[in-house]
């Protein structure tokens, strides 16, 4: 079994390259040797991507460059479903920017090879973890965008598990977020259908309360350049669900923040850390 300290580091093993390294956060960009720079001939290159027990994992590439074959015979990217080579999920290689890759076990495998010539400048992608693969989405906020729940405006379905990671391109953007609809089950303490929403990626990333009824969570602008809206249903209710606006904002009054928004200070204290993902809470 997976030991809670592999769950806490969520480790990347680099394999043939002669790395090993331990990402700290959701959302960090991985990358081949040398990027941006063309990558290195005669490359053999193997790691993998390791989720909590429970949870998938989600890549979305950002950038993707590679020597060009109809079967990828020369320079390719191969990903596996799990830790192993027993079943491939696609083989990548050219400069069209590959669709988002979800893993239906708690693993994703990776390997890279290059041949003794061309080369060009790799590949760019970010990871995230999903409860709910059919619900978990990822947002490049480069403009003015906007998130829904399952089936908007129609009545969203019971037992939604739901993950929005939205993240500005840029570390030196904040992220607005409004919610312009919001219509979900009332109960005074929100435990059965709420939306929350985290100023970050992280589970010590400062979050706000549950919400649900009529009244969303206020307008906020980030502290970082991420935020994470959390959906849940419980199994009775049906309402509309919600839609919520973002927009990129780089201003020198939001540079100049001292603290995160006081929406995100909910059952925290300040400094909110960042470190490595818990969801064994569900949060």
């Amino acid at each position: 079994g997976q030991s809670s300290r592999d769950v806490e580091q969520q480790e990347i093993l680099l394999q043939g390259c002669g790395n090993r390294f331990t990402l700290h956060e959701l959302g960090k960009p991985i990358t081949s040797a040398n990027y941006p720079d063309p990558y290195f001939n005669r490359e053999r290159c193997s790691f993998y991507i390791h989720a909590p027990i429970g949870q998938t994992v989600l890549v979305k590439f950002e950038e993707f460059h590679l020597e060009d074959h109809p079967s990828c015979c020369y320079d390719s990217l191969s990903i596996f479903d799990g830790n192993t080579t027993s079943t491939q999920l696609i083989k990548l290689c050219g400069n069209n920017l590959p669709a988002v890759v979800k893993s239906t076990q708690s693993s994703l495998r990776f390997e890279f090879k290059s041949d003794a010539s061309t080369s060009y400048s790799g590949f760019k992608f970010r990871f995230y973890f999903c409860r709910n693969s059919s619900c978990c989405k990822v947002l490049t906020v480069t403009n003015n965008d906007n998130v829904t729940s399952p089936n908007y405006p129609q009545k969203y379905p019971n037992n939604q598990y739901c993950q929005y990671y939205l993240i500005a391109p840029s570390v030196w953007t904040r992220l607005r977020l409004r919610f312009t609809f919001f219509d979900l089950e009332r109960f005074s303490t929100c435990k059965y259908d709420n939306v929350t929403v985290r100023d970050g990626f992280q589970s010590t990333s400062c979050t706000s309360k549950a919400y649900c009824g009529n009244q969303p969570p206020p307008e906020s602008v980030s502290f970082s350049n991420k935020l994470t809206i959390f959906f849940r249903t419980g199994s009775a209710v049906n309402r509309s669900g919600f839609r919520a606006d973002v927009e990129p904002v780089f201003t020198k009054a939001v540079m100049t923040k001292s603290k995160p928004s006081d929406v995100f200070l909910h059952g925290n204290s300040l400094p909110c850390s960042d470190a490595m993902p818990d969801f064994s809470n569900g949060k």
